[in-house]
């Protein structure tokens, strides 16, 4: 995340930064499933999600936009509202909640968040891995695969070009797959306080340092 960002809004020139960057909101994904898995309260799981959105929402209008962070502040979000959203929509799949499901789906298509609903398909393949894991990766690589590959054109924004075919960096996530083969229970655990920190830290340094280099 940290250099899918410092690539993005520091050094553009170096491609390489936001191919390892495509790894991490898969990542992301990947801790929420598991979230769901143990969380007792999914209320107050989802309510503290929300809160961090909305305290890093300021330190993410500052990195993108550090000369007049107020005028832009609401034209994109952080990633921690497409968490938010993405789980409205997978807990309220998995509580049969079909309203809150259908809320989350469509608050990520309307509002301007990226990856919009894929993070939804996301967790649900998690959740899915855990008891069949092979066709679980079968889907996370076909996804993956038909996404960098289907539709995209040399030149275009966010690809590469491998003997005249252009391929999306989302070619790169498929190093995310190995997150498969750990169980959600007794498996990777990540600490949860550390990434709400880190995520609005590391978004505010970057905005001072672009506002410092007036870049």
């Amino acid at each position: 995340m940290l250099l899918d960002h410092i690539g993005a809004l520091l050094l553009p020139g170096l491609p390489w930064l936001r191919w390892v960057g495509r790894i991490s909101f898969p990542l992301f994904c990947y801790c929420m499933a598991v979230g769901l898995c143990y969380t007792r309260n999914f209320p107050r799981y989802l309510g503290r999600m929300g809160i961090f959105a909305l305290l890093s929402q300021p330190c993410w209008a500052l990195a993108l936009y550090p000369a007049a962070p107020w005028k832009n502040f609401w034209s994109s979000l952080n990633i921690f509202f497409t968490l938010f959203f993405t789980l409205l929509a997978a807990g309220g799949w998995r509580q049969r909640r079909w309203g809150w499901a259908l809320a989350g789906v469509a608050a990520l298509l309307v509002f301007p968040c990226d990856y919009h609903a894929w993070g939804v398909w996301l967790v649900l393949l998690f959740r899915f891995c855990q008891r069949h894991p092979a066709a679980g990766a079968a889907g996370y690589a076909l996804s993956y695969l038909l996404t960098a590959l289907v539709g995209r054109r040399p030149g275009e924004f966010f690809t590469f070009t491998v003997a005249g075919r252009a391929v999306g960096y989302e070619i790169f996530a498929l190093a995310a797959l190995p997150l498969l083969l750990f169980p959600a229970r007794g498996g990777l655990k990540i600490s949860k306080w550390g990434f709400y920190g880190f995520y609005p830290l590391h978004l505010l340094a970057l905005g001072l340092l672009r506002l410092a280099l007036k870049i």
